[in-house]
């Protein structure tokens, strides 16, 4: 699920991604204590902010929709004293540099939580990942690869070819292919969808496709809300909060008396065989 190796032109990159050239500035959204510049493998400087919150905490990267500012998750990040959040501009967007692609932008995201593991000293207390819009296809991949303890979905898609309908990238097959529902088998976390009622931006059956390709089916909520406008709905702040407060589910342990029975079982099999 990666962007063709020839860029498109340069046109159809910023009407996919508008970010790219309607600049949010980093510095009309403050919070300069927590301003962090990231370089990534390729040299390509990425902007945005880093609430570290200390070794231990749950570490929670949020990637935000298209032609979004990464700074207007400040609202969830600034007021959680508990969680440590991750919040970087996609290339193109914010004051990050570079042209965008849905392959630079998985390899960005994983990169970029490798530096805030090490800027907590690798020990980092559970991984939550939160994506909107397009950032649900950004968080959908990502926890395909690094296994978080949770992951939260605010009006996703199935495939971003399905929402965005934009007849030249017919001619760059894979460009816009953002197949969150190919990856979803992948997932083994818990996973939560928040959506809105109204959506005209994200078709609910675009939604609902998304859903049942999880291995276990997700928690869905719903808000009396439009696409753009979820996070001011009734409730949804405070759900989010709630999600994000909640500790992530420990792992399952293997039964004492499981494991007997197959110690017995595998000894009966040797004796068996013995006895042939």
């Amino acid at each position: 699920m990666s962007a063709t190796s020839t860029l498109p032109p340069y046109h159809i990159i910023t009407r996919l991604y508008p970010g790219a050239v309607f600049k949010n500035d980093d510095d009309e959204y403050g919070h300069a204590e927590q301003a962090i510049c990231i370089t990534t493998e390729d040299g390509t400087r990425l902007s945005g902010w880093f609430y570290n919150r200390g070794e231990g905490t749950p570490l929670v990267a949020m990637y935000c929709g298209n032609g979004m500012n990464a700074g207007d998750f400040h609202i969830v990040a600034g007021k959680d004293q508990a969680n440590s959040y991750l919040l970087i501009n996609y290339r193109g967007y914010g004051s990050s540099a570079g042209i965008p692609s849905e392959a630079h932008i998985i390899a960005d995201a994983r990169h970029c939580l490798n530096v805030a593991r090490g800027l907590m000293n690798n020990r980092p207390g559970p991984l939550y990942l939160v994506g909107y819009s397009l950032g649900s296809g950004v968080a959908t991949q990502v926890a395909a690869a690094e296994k978080p303890a949770k992951l939260i979905l605010i009006t996703p898609f199935d495939r971003y070819a399905n929402v965005v309908h934009l007849p030249e990238l017919a001619e760059y097959p894979g460009f816009a292919d953002w197949n969150s529902a190919a990856m979803a088998p992948h997932i083994t976390c818990p996973v939560t969808i928040l959506r809105a009622e109204h959506d005209t931006v994200v078709p609910p059956a675009s939604t609902a496709v998304l859903a049942q390709a999880f291995r276990t089916p997700p928690e869905v909520r719903c808000y009396d809300a439009e696409h753009g406008d979820i996070f001011f709905a009734d409730g949804f702040l405070h759900d989010l909060r709630e999600l994000l407060s909640q500790p992530a589910p420990a792992p399952r342990k293997k039964s004492k008396w499981l494991i007997i029975s197959l110690i017995i079982i595998a000894v009966l099999l040797i004796l068996l065989f013995l006895t042939y």
